[in-house]
């Protein structure tokens, strides 16, 4: 809740909007020990067939 209200403040101070409600996704985790490797920056997760 208390990422919530910093987004709605911020918000409220940027666009001058009134706002309801902050509805936060989370997509996905990083953790520090996979910052370090090099191939999950060049990793596709559906990488491109050269045959067509």
């Amino acid at each position: 809740m208390g990422l919530q209200k910093v987004l709605k403040a911020q918000l409220v101070q940027m666009t001058d909007l009134t706002l309801k409600a902050i509805n936060i996704h989370v997509v996905g985790l990083v953790f520090p020990e996979d910052e370090d490797t090099e191939e999950n920056e060049t990793t596709e997760l559906f990488p491109k067939d050269d045959q067509e």
